[in-house]
């Protein structure tokens, strides 16, 4: 009867993982469809495929928070999935990217400031969709030219507040006849010059006679087929959502800035968007604001018109926060079509930075590609095929920027630790983590093989000693009791660095030796007690098999490999064991602290999925969207303390991805803060006979 459960299990095992493979294949099929998606080579096509899986992952842990309530909105997969985040950025936000050069003759327009009208009500909600005075969305494809977009559905509903005459207007004669103004096509430009060329041209051409191309090209306007004209722009003041109120409720849609330089815009589908990281200040995209309401749970919101197609958003459209601060800067660099001007930042400041810009391209090409070769020697990087090292390159840079943006945070105050490239920086975050988190993705337990002694060990519960005032700190590395920083390297092993760190730690308090234990031991040699060698692992059934198998052989006589091997266990070299382990109180960080105090260093697991754990470098360790619950990396926590100029409570964990992570192989992770990411959620550590 065992033996048929045992292999009900197992065939079960095996058709959810054909199942699973097959459904990942079948959802990647259909978004290449859906999307019309062709690539050059299969290397191509299996890059894309991790970074549209990479997106999915996120999605959906954005999503969870989503139906607990914790955001205001939802994300969707849309044609951008396959795309790294850099690289989305770079290619569809062309706000503000103006022409290196063209400003040096460049004359700042001069023009009026809005003044709301007097004595006026403004009506609790706008839509002016509903009044016919917006065009269907448009699509901007892969170029940079939102601000035409922007520029040209603000002189669209101009006009037809006018006339009472909806006209789509072209973005392509904008995109290929105002680079003078100090635009720059599909590479990037301004609203504001958009209407200065406008004003100057005297007429626009009409979508129908100078369609969309989604390409640099020659201009050609034809003045017979002029669609629309204006004669100047007004200027929002800046930063003050009443006024922008004000304007789109007795005036019309106004072209707008925005900062959509997060994955949250890229992937946004439903609800009221509202992002913590958003800057009201470093503005990248050029969108229509066509109106304004507060959503059925309160919420008050800009409702925005994009050109990224009805894909993506809510049928192309997206409501972002209101009155929150002006929120992702919506209020920042407002204008109107009519006779007025555009704020600039000052022209001085520009000409120098644009001239710079100019001058050092080719050097700072050159520097990337010079850090790229520097990267490779260092950490022995080697790629099959130019085109996987184009990709990898890619990715490193796309790496570089996220760690970029988060020390400029950390470099203002606005976060505890810096992250630093390691010899992670040419993977996605999924794909590392996939490699390098092995917690808690463990093989099915082989129960025909488990004694009665072996079932019934579930481990004992901590009791932490009474009358007993602990230290404010604690470092089991002071005492002699770590040995010193280990590498996985690319395995998924961690869990046997975990629990090999706490039976180090135990066997050196038991008889003052350390010495330093086989992980290649616990890879090939305790799969029947459910782990999976570097697919994944347990703590706790390392420390039941080292207890079953009486013992566990030494680092020196039997090394670590980083692959699964046969198990060639020899008795003879065993070097230490153990009689169980103990549970520490899941969720309990004042137990945990007591048992690092009093016991030694503890194995825990931890939430390690996230870009700023996988580039930590120093500081103390507080990521907002960790879990405590969806642990995927074992670690060894060997001591606690409190940062000395910060004043933050901290754990001092060993990890084992080598010396050049983090803090020379360890982390500082924020302590007391709610078991952030989950570090007191599962810990253990074996008895000692």
């Amino acid at each position: 009867m065992k033996t048929l459960v045992v292999f009900l299990l197992a065939a079960i095992a095996v058709t959810q993982a054909v199942s699973f493979l097959d459904l990942v294949l079948e959802e990647w099929k259909t978004f290449k469809v859906q999307h019309k998606k062709g690539y050059n080579s299969d290397i191509e096509e299996k890059f894309r495929m991790k970074i549209f899986m990479e997106n999915k992952h996120k999605i959906a842990k954005h999503n969870a928070k989503y139906e607990m309530g914790l955001v205001p909105y939802k994300l969707q997969i849309n044609k951008y999935a396959d795309m790294l985040h850099h690289e989305f950025v770079n290619t569809l936000n062309g706000f503000n990217k103006t022409k290196p050069g063209m400003l040096q003759s460049y004359q700042k327009p001069v023009g009026a400031k809005f003044i709301a009208p007097a004595h006026v009500e403004l009506p609790k909600s706008v839509d002016w969709r509903q009044e016919g005075a917006v065009t269907p969305i448009k699509d901007q494809g892969h170029c940079g030219s939102c601000w035409s977009f922007s520029a040209t559905g603000a002189l669209e509903g101009q006009h037809f507040r006018q006339t009472g005459k909806l006209v789509s207007l072209s973005e392509q004669n904008l995109i290929d006849c105002s680079g003078k103004y100090g635009n720059n096509g599909c590479n990037g430009g301004l609203m504001d010059n958009a209407f200065k060329y406008i004003r100057d041209n005297k007429g626009l051409d009409t979508e129908s006679t100078y369609p969309y191309e989604a390409e640099d090209d020659e201009c050609r306007y034809n003045a017979r087929n002029s669609g629309a004209e204006d004669v100047g722009f007004v200027d929002i003041p800046e930063g003050d959502e009443e006024k922008l109120k004000a304007a789109i409720a007795t005036i019309g849609p106004v072209s707008v800035a925005i900062d959509a330089s997060h994955q949250t815009f890229q992937f946004y589908s439903t609800g009221v968007y509202y992002e913590p990281e958003c800057s009201s200040t470093e503005l990248d995209h050029g969108v229509l604001v066509v109106g304004y309401g507060t959503s059925e749970n309160g919420q008050d919101y800009w409702l925005v018109k994009n050109s990224w197609g009805e894909t993506w958003g809510d049928k192309g459209y997206i409501k972002m926060a209101r009155n929150k601060d002006n929120h992702c800067g919506i209020a920042s660099s407002a204008i109107l079509y009519n006779f007025g001007k555009f704020k600039m930042k000052p022209v001085v400041g520009m000409l120098l930075f644009t001239f710079v810009i100019a001058a050092d391209s080719i050097s700072m090409y050159q520097t990337l590609g010079e850090e790229w070769k520097t990267f490779k020697l260092t950490y022995n990087k080697n790629y099959s095929t130019t085109l996987e090292d184009k990709m990898r390159f890619a990715i490193f840079l796309d790496n570089r920027h996220k760690i970029a943006k988060h020390n400029r945070d950390f470099e203002m105050g606005l976060v505890s630790f810096s992250l630093a490239l390691n010899q992670f920086g040419d993977m996605t975050l999924h794909e590392f983590a996939s490699k390098m988190n092995g917690f808690n993705r463990t093989a099915r337990v082989d129960q025909a093989m488990y004694n009665a002694e072996e079932k019934s060990d579930e481990g004992a519960s901590f009791v932490e000693p009474a009358n007993v005032e602990l230290p404010d700190e604690v470092d089991w590395r002071k005492q002699g009791a770590v040995t010193p920083v280990k590498n996985q390297g690319d395995c998924g092993s961690c869990w046997a660095f975990s629990a090999t760190g706490s039976l180090e730690g135990q066997h050196f308090r038991h008889n003052g030796s350390l010495i330093s234990l086989s992980e290649q031991n616990l890879v090939d040699c305790s799969g029947r007690f459910g782990n999976d060698g570097c697919d994944g692992g347990l703590m706790n059934n390392a420390f039941t098999y080292v207890k079953v198998n009486r013992g566990l052989d030494s680092e020196k006589s039997y090394p670590y490999e980083a692959e699964d091997d046969r198990c060639r266990y020899n008795p003879k070299n065993s070097a230490a064991d153990d009689a169980g382990y103990v549970n520490i109180p899941t969720g309990s960080e004042s137990k945990l602290q007591a048992a690092v105090a009093t016991v030694g260093p503890i194995s825990v697991a931890i939430d390690a999925d996230s870009d700023s754990f996988m580039f930590y470098h120093s500081g103390v360790y507080y990521e907002p969207d960790c879990s405590q619950t969806d642990l995927d990396h074992g670690v060894l926590a060997i001591g606690y303390g409190t940062d000395s100029k910060t004043g933050k409570q901290f754990w001092l964990v060993k990890n084992s991805w080598g010396e050049d992570w983090g803090e020379k192989g360890y982390i500082r992770m924020s302590r007391n803060r709610h078991n952030n990411c989950g570090i007191a959620t599962a810990a253990s550590y074996p008895l000692v006979k």
